[in-house]
């Protein structure tokens, strides 16, 4: 693991913290809380309607939008606008990105497994 992915993951546990204040602050749906939470702190996938309004997609967003989706899009963009870190939403290849580097951390940041021992010999 390099320094670079120290920083990182340092970084991306301050956000899980700046993600719970975020919550509270703009009334983010709680259904939508988790997948939100995973995709900014652990770079993980949303469902549809997040990856919608993440990458900026307006006529997705609404499309998918269940009704208590659709009732939290305004505390979902403020809570963007105000917590999320800009590199982690506003177009598909932000999204992609972000994505792709949360993957890349976390397989760094995963030890390997302790190789298999033979107990027979």
């Amino acid at each position: 693991m390099t320094p670079s992915d120290l920083a990182n993951l340092r970084l991306r546990a301050m956000m899980e913290t700046e993600c719970s204040r975020g919550f509270l602050t703009h009334e983010v749906p709680q259904h939508l809380r988790e997948g939100l939470r995973e995709y900014i702190v652990r770079g993980r996938p949303t469902g549809g309607f997040l990856r919608a309004v993440l990458e900026n997609d307006l006529v997705s967003t609404v499309t998918r939008a269940d009704p208590l989706s659709h009732a939290g899009l305004q505390a979902v963009i403020n809570f963007l606008l105000d917590v999320a870190p800009a590199p982690a939403w506003g177009s598909r290849a932000k999204v992609e990105a972000w994505i792709a580097e949360g993957e890349r951390v976390n397989a760094a940041a995963v030890p390997p497994p302790p190789p298999e021992e033979n107990w027979d010999a």
